[in-house]
């Protein structure tokens, strides 16, 4: 699955094709939302940023699309429709004079009201995005002081995107590895200073990836 590096490398990538374009071609493979394409369709797209393992494309008018690809689900970029494949149709199909974007085998694909994200039942469980400029190792220290995370064990909690949003496999052993803490380790049993370690891996681990 893309953990955050890389989702956030996908949102770079997107934006570059479709900020401040409009979509001149919305297509979806599902037909409840294929019916609904023209929220986005003939408008400007404002930003695409990601959320923990989520990509937010917003427009005009107040609309989101929610992709996310869990762990089968990519993208293909190229200059027009006709040079996708034809064996198998993309999830989402948005083209604009950039050029395309397609999005396959994602199985979490959904249109929200801009103002109503909070209620995306994946985002609203997300904690501090470790990728997130915003965030900082205070936050993440606050953070772990939360009675929900205290008798887990780190090699359980750094999965936990209510925990760590972004975080993953790869990024769990690394940030271990450079806060020289076990996996086995309880967060509660921890001292202030490995707590520091760790807040401070789980910044600077994702953001280097």
């Amino acid at each position: 699955m893309p953990e955050g590096p890389e989702t956030h490398a996908l949102a770079d990538r997107l934006s570059q094709l479709l900020v401040d374009e409009t979509l001149t071609r919305v297509r979806f493979v599902d037909p409840v939302l294929q019916r609904r394409r023209r929220l986005l369709e003939g408008h400007r797209v404002l930003a695409v940023e990601a959320r923990g393992k989520a990509l937010l494309t917003a427009v005009e008018d107040g609309w989101t699309l929610y992709t996310h690809s869990h762990l089968f689900g990519f993208w293909r970029f190229v200059d027009a429709p006709e040079a996708l494949p034809d064996e198998t149709r993309p999830r989402v199909l948005l083209v604009t004079v950039r050029g395309v974007a397609a999005l396959y085998a994602a199985p979490s694909v959904s249109l929200w009201r801009t103002d109503a994200l909070g209620d995306q039942p994946y985002l609203a469980k997300l904690g501090p995005d470790v990728l997130d400029p915003a965030v900082d190792a205070k936050a993440l220290l606050a953070h772990m002081r939360d009675p929900r995370f205290g008798k887990r064990t780190l090699a359980a909690l750094l999965l936990a995107q209510d925990f760590a949003a972004g975080m993953g496999n790869y990024l769990r052993s690394e940030v271990l590895f450079q806060a020289r803490l076990s996996p086995h380790r309880i967060l509660q049993d921890l001292t202030v200073g490995e707590r520091r370690r760790l807040a401070n891996a789980l910044l600077d681990v994702p953001r280097r990836a």
